[in-house]
């Protein structure tokens, strides 16, 4: 069952099956499951027996605990465990904003181009990866998404020209997707969406101490999917600083309905330093106690 994974990587750099015969993928979609059924349950005993919404909130936690979990094997990959906390900031996330819709395609793009810039994957993007990712870029253009298909271009950029193996042709499509970017901007009147105190105080603090966090980045002990290739610790921590300025962009534009819709990439800028900071408290507790035998 492996190798038939592994095969896959032959074709693409983006696909990153979940095996469920790994002890930390089955333990996350039995986590995603279970709090689908906690808040399905919920939605059906508070609606009066609604059956359709109890579904759609079921599914919709579920997908912001899963989804939550997946961008922070991105962003931290070295530490699975912090994904699990990232999925628990989710949850509590939903919960508190009432198990908002989930734009998907949103959080769905953010995730294919994690993986142009942190190439976790092993090899880099292939034609087929190429042309996907574009697609991305001409629907959110559509939807006049211009600051996530700006934060695109931008990812193009960095792949084509960070070393090792920097793909040149990618800088074709950062310009393309830049342009496409400031036509999708000239097609409406920018401006920004005032958050709620709340909403301002949560996701700003979330923000902050990610950023606390890529400055304690200095060592990479994973390797990537496909045997015979390293990740570059220098793309994980560009990895997360394209994905911190993305989150300072929705912020400032997005408002507060916009943020909702994008629980998991909230939990994802609180599970990692939430993360490291308990491991740092676990181990100055255990060298205290070392001290006083």
């Amino acid at each position: 069952m492996i190798e038939k994974y592994l095969s896959m990587y032959l074709w693409t750099s983006i696909g990153r099956p979940v095996y469920p015969g790994y002890s930390t993928n089955f333990a996350i979609l039995a986590a995603a499951a279970i709090a689908g059924v906690i808040a399905g349950s919920l939605r059906l005993v508070r609606s009066g027996g609604d059956i359709g919404a109890s579904i759609a909130t079921g599914f919709f936690m579920g997908a912001a605990v899963f989804i939550a979990w997946s961008l922070t094997r991105e962003a931290d990959p070295d530490h699975n465990a912090a994904a699990f906390v990232s999925a628990g900031a989710a949850f509590v996330l939903s919960i508190l904003w009432n198990v908002p819709p989930l734009d998907l395609l949103v959080l769905g793009a953010i995730i294919v181009f994690l993986r142009l810039i942190d190439r976790i994957v092993g090899p880099p993007f292939h034609w087929l990866d190429t042309i996907g990712s574009f697609a991305f870029v001409l629907i959110l253009a559509w939807q006049q998404q211009w600051l996530l298909v700006l934060f695109m271009g931008i990812a193009y950029m960095i792949d084509a020209v960070w070393e090792p193996t920097p793909l040149r042709r990618h800088i074709l499509f950062a310009l393309v997707s830049g342009m496409v970017a400031l036509y999708a901007m000239s097609q409406q009147t920018l401006q920004t969406l005032a958050l709620s105190t709340e909403n301002m105080i949560v996701l700003g603090t979330c923000l902050l101490i990610f950023l606390i966090f890529i400055f304690t980045l200095s060592q990479l002990r994973t390797k990537a999917d496909t045997p015979g290739y390293s990740l570059n610790l220098g793309r994980i921590r560009a990895t997360d600083v394209w994905l911190l300025l993305l989150g300072i962009g929705f912020m400032l534009f997005a408002g507060d309905a916009g943020v909702r819709m994008l629980v998991p990439l909230w939990g994802v800028f609180a599970g990692p330093p939430l993360y490291a900071l308990g491991t740092w408290i676990d181990a100055r507790v255990a060298k205290r106690r070392l001290v006083t035998q």
